[in-house]
């Protein structure tokens, strides 16, 4: 991902970099909450609010029995949190799969969208101080991912997810060989991605 001054951020197994456009050098990095455990299996998504930029990322841990992904927040500058929000949902190694989005409400509050391995879509508000779970939807199909298994039990993350209107649209794949492919479209209270936030 790439922010409104050219910043790059990297995200691999274990830690989110930042790296400066003009000489290549490191800016900042972070592990993740779980040590060597975590996996950050998913871009960041960047957005620009009041003249900071603002990293979202997910850190899963995809070995482990119980899966507890949690939402992060970084300050681009220095990669200080701004918060950490984790959500248990009592599954073994659910990680991405869609990759994330954000939103932009009329007010413009923030809602970060992203597609698990359990087949269901969540939407995480930006309270702030914190992120908060708003919703989880499962949209009549099984969401549809390139490559299913990597190394480490880990698996691929494509886009797979767009939204224009108060409308977030999400690609699935079905029937017995998954040969029957659909667009869904969920109602959302988000009308666009943040006008602000860098493309």
């Amino acid at each position: 991902a790439i922010g409104k001054n050219g910043t790059i951020y990297v995200a691999t197994k274990n830690t989110i970099t930042a790296f400066n456009p003009t000489d290549g050098l490191q800016i900042w990095s972070k592990s993740g909450s779980a040590s060597f455990l975590s996996n950050f299996s998913s871009s960041p998504i960047i957005d620009y609010v009041d003249g900071k930029e603002i990293v979202y990322t997910i850190d899963t841990q995809p070995t482990i029995l119980s899966s507890t992904p949690k939402i992060s927040a970084f300050y681009g500058s220095d990669g200080t949190k701004k918060w950490e929000s984790a959500f248990s949902l009592d599954a073994k190694g659910l990680v991405p799969i869609t990759g994330m989005l954000i939103g932009a409400e009329q007010n413009g509050a923030r809602i970060i969208y992203v597609g698990l391995s359990d087949n269901r879509v969540y939407a995480i508000r930006d309270k702030g101080s914190s992120g908060e779970l708003e919703w989880k939807q499962f949209p009549d199909g099984s969401l549809w991912y390139s490559n299913r298994i990597k190394a480490n039990n880990s698996l691929s993350s494509a886009n797979g997810m767009t939204l224009r209107n108060n409308t977030l649209f999400v690609s699935t794949r079905d029937g017995g060989d998954g040969q029957v492919l659909a667009i869904r479209a969920l109602r959302v209270s988000t009308p666009n991605l943040p006008t602000g936030a860098p493309r």
